[in-house]
C-alpha cells in the first residue's frame, strides 16, 4: 500500500520548523513513500521561543482534525 500525504503538508511542516528556528534538516521518504524529517538540534536557543516539538505537535492535531 503506498503512502498518501499531500505535498501542501509537508509545506507546512518545513514552515514551522523555520518559524521556530530549526535551520539544519533533512527530508527523506521511507520505502512507503512517507515523508521522514530529521532535525539536527541548535546549538543556541532561539529568539523567537519556539519549541519544535510543540510546533509539530500543533500542526499534527490540526491536520488530525481536518482529515475528521
Amino acid at each position: 500500500m503506498s503512502a498518501r500525504f499531500r505535498k501542501t503538508e509537508l509545506t507546512r511542516a518545513a514552515l514551522a520548523m523555520r518559524e521556530a528556528g530549526v535551520e539544519n534538516y533533512e527530508i527523506t521518504f521511507d520505502d512507503d513513500g512517507k515523508p521522514v524529517v530529521k532535525v539536527r538540534p541548535m546549538t543556541a536557543a532561539n529568539d523567537a521561543g519556539h519549541d519544535v516539538a510543540s510546533e509539530i505537535e500543533a500542526w499534527a492535531r490540526e491536520n488530525s482534525s481536518d482529515a475528521a
